[in-house]
């Protein structure tokens, strides 16, 4: 996005405003309205002289300019007093896209930014390891909206300044957003140039501003397993302490369907050492559980009712870090959320994707075919195509690519 693609208002667009202003004279008993445009905003008139009707003309343009700059003004009001009132935490960065890992952008409609979860215990902090790594692309020709989840502890070469290390891809976010959004770029070869930061522990407000989100627990997330291993209930033992909440109103005790509100949702989000509906394990499973929360979270962002806006922003802003102007903000929200977007969400890399490791001292990785995985983004992203399709269609890679290193 950045300045290369970044979404502006065009105000070429509101030169029908002219024919709304002209026609604000429609009672008038020299008018005789015949008939609609398919636009229902242009009428037919009865013929007038060629002074009146530049005198109108004139008058119209004048009401036009008068209109939009009224509307400048409020604007930049609004966004003075929405800086200075929610304290929006913006953190431009680099627009040169050579220092963000691509050279140009591929698709001009597709923004890819990327999305980060920090793990800290201090909501107004937006420091350390990325707990959470998604890619969110949005289509603002086709109106969709993909999440693709990577594991945070994916294996990657990880360059700065100049010299290249092998690490876990959450401790890039740890240097810098930009150094984390390089590497996912070097990666997967792609052109992210935008990033949001959220505190997963804000998060709890946000998810209660839209009405809490739908979740199935199972048996497993609820079995106490020591405490190296927190279950659902342990891990909203933690949030209720840091937030000075009484965790027994939240607990769940038994598996099922549930209405969650924003500390069982987050609690649910960070549960890992158990098995999930899906099927999945571990990191695996809780990576499931952060895209089942945030597409949940976005369908009901959607639907929300005009009145709610403000309660959103509240939550939303304070613990939320990102590189995205006002400008962009509110182009991707009237391109994106006012159209009814489709949603689409994967995991990278699906199961049977992972290959044995051999280093010692890196602990527990995720090793896979990095170039394989970077074709079949491009495939969901460019392409239109889902990971399934994809796989279908040409196979999975396995290239052992730290071999010799």
């Amino acid at each position: 996005m950045g300045k290369n693609n970044e979404l502006n208002f065009d105000f070429n667009e509101f030169d029908e405003f002219e024919d709304i202003v002209s026609d604000s004279g429609a009672n008038q008993k020299n008018v005789d309205i015949m008939s609609h445009s398919s636009s229902g905003r242009h009428y037919k008139r009865k013929s007038h002289s060629v002074s009146s009707r530049r005198k109108r003309a004139s008058k119209g343009k004048k009401r036009t300019i008068i209109l939009l700059t009224s509307i400048v003004l409020v604007l930049a009001i609004l966004v003075g007093w929405f800086f200075y009132y929610w304290r929006y935490n913006y953190n431009p960065i680099t627009d040169d896209p050579e220092e963000l890992g691509f050279e140009n952008i591929i698709d001009k409609d597709i923004i890819n930014i990327a999305l980060f979860g920090i793990d800290t215990r201090n909501k107004n902090t937006f420091k350390g390891n990325s707990d959470s790594i998604m890619i969110l692309s949005l289509n603002t020709e086709l109106k969709t909206v993909k999440i693709v989840s990577v594991m945070r502890d994916t294996i990657v070469p990880i360059e700065e300044n100049g010299k290249v290390k092998y690490a876990k891809i959450n401790s890039a976010y740890a240097k810098s957003p930009e150094l984390a959004i390089k590497t996912l770029n070097s990666v997967f070869d792609l052109d992210i140039s935008e990033y949001a930061t959220v505190n997963f522990f804000g998060m709890t407000e946000i998810i209660d501003a839209v009405g809490g989100i739908d979740a199935t627990v199972v048996e497993d997330e609820l079995k106490w397993k020591g405490t190296d291993h927190p279950n659902l209930n342990n891990c909203m033992d933690e949030i209720c302490k840091n937030l000075g909440l009484d965790a027994k109103k939240y607990y769940i005790n038994a598996p099922g369907d549930y209405h969650m509100n924003g500390v069982q949702a987050v609690a649910y989000s960070r549960v890992r050492n158990c098995k999930s509906v899906w099927g999945t394990n571990n990191d695996y499973g809780r990576t499931d559980r952060q895209r089942h929360v945030m597409e949940q979270l976005f369908n009901r962002a959607i639907k929300l009712d005009k009145s709610k806006y403000t309660k959103l922003a509240k939550a939303l802003i304070p613990c939320t870090e990102t590189s995205l102007s006002y400008a962009q903000i509110l182009g991707l929200a009237f391109n994106m959320l006012l159209n009814k977007p489709t949603f689409y969400q994967a995991r990278i890399p699906q199961d049977g994707w992972q290959m044995p490791f051999r280093w010692n001292g890196y602990g527990s990785v995720v090793y896979y075919d990095l170039d394989y995985v970077a074709k079949v983004l491009h495939s969901v992203f460019y392409e239109g195509k889902t990971v399934e399709e994809y796989v279908e269609e040409n196979g999975v890679e396995k290239k052992d690519w730290f071999a010799n290193r």
